[in-house]
């Protein structure tokens, strides 16, 4: 349940001792007292079983959520159970693994309402989230009825919609195809910058020359083979096409850069050999071509 503990004091609550014992029953209290801040318990008074009336000092984690929404917080864990117990059947580290670089790729320039991303907690691991169903369906053009009707998907409590990890590599596919341009840019960024720690030996090539620079370059080096087979997946959910498209985008940003360098060598040549006007002039027109 929620944090804000101001009103719990007179109000019932769902209650159960194994707070992991997903789809088991819960019952019902009052809570009658407050616990000091750093104690997280609640003073709470049993309403039912040969126990009722009695109360007792209880951990707030057991306070599941308050007893209105009992039914509707048991039917939510009930479905939630379903969608893993089909979602184990299909995951694999790699392919879970190629999903979340999809999702966060074009979850980077969501706001935090609309992001899609594969579950946190150890039980919800394989499942797909989607915090705002219809702001992610018309930011990224999703068909949100047809997402609705995927089996063991449903919306909970929250309004988050959740479905098993069949759906979250269905959607993957979906979002490369559509948008490979942003999903390739991500893992050829995140390959980019792993190259230049295991060549530079850190971070960012200026990293200092008294640092150890071996734990780096392992690290850059194991994440490399590791991400290897997920970025071969990533690409091929995008397609040959898109990916070689792509890699002939790339090469003409490295012949620009290129380009682009050989000028400025040659603004400081013209400059140090007495053409500064000349110097002046080329300046300028790099500058007008960085702006576009």
């Amino acid at each position: 349940m929620g944090s804000d503990w101001a009103d719990s004091v007179g109000q019932r609550f769902a209650y159960r001792a194994r707070v992991r014992a997903y789809g088991e029953p819960v019952r019902p209290v009052e809570v009658v007292k407050e616990g000091p801040p750093r104690s997280n318990k609640a003073r709470v008074r049993w309403l039912d079983g040969e126990y009722e009336g009695l109360e007792e000092w209880v951990p707030k984690i057991r306070l599941l959520a308050p007893w209105e929404e009992a039914e509707a917080f048991l039917e939510e864990e009930r479905q939630m159970l379903a969608a893993v117990e089909v979602s184990e059947e299909a995951s694999d580290e790699v392919t879970w693994e190629a999903a979340g670089e999809v999702f966060g790729a074009l979850s980077e320039h969501s706001s935090p309402q609309e992001e899609i991303f594969l579950g946190y907690r150890a039980i919800e691991y394989d499942l797909l989230f989607v915090q705002d169903l219809d702001a992610a369906a018309l930011r990224l053009g999703l068909d949100k009825d047809a997402m609705l009707d995927e089996p063991y998907a449903f919306v909970d409590r929250l309004g988050w919609y959740r479905a098993p990890f069949q759906t979250a590599v269905k959607l993957a596919k979906d979002l490369c195809r559509r948008f490979p341009q942003k999903v390739l840019g991500r893992i050829q960024k995140e390959e980019d910058e792993l190259r230049q720690e295991l060549v530079s030996g850190g971070p960012v090539p200026s990293h200092a020359w008294w640092v150890d620079s071996a734990p780096y370059r392992e690290r850059a080096e194991e994440r490399l083979r590791k991400v290897e087979p997920v970025h071969a997946l990533v690409r091929e959910w995008c397609g040959r096409e898109a990916s070689e498209e792509f890699d002939q985008i790339l090469a003409l940003r490295e012949e620009v850069d290129r380009l682009r360098k050989l000028a400025q060598e040659t603004v400081r040549w013209l400059k140090d050999n007495g053409h500064p006007v000349k110097a002046g002039l080329l300046r300028r027109e790099l500058d007008q071509d960085s702006e576009l």
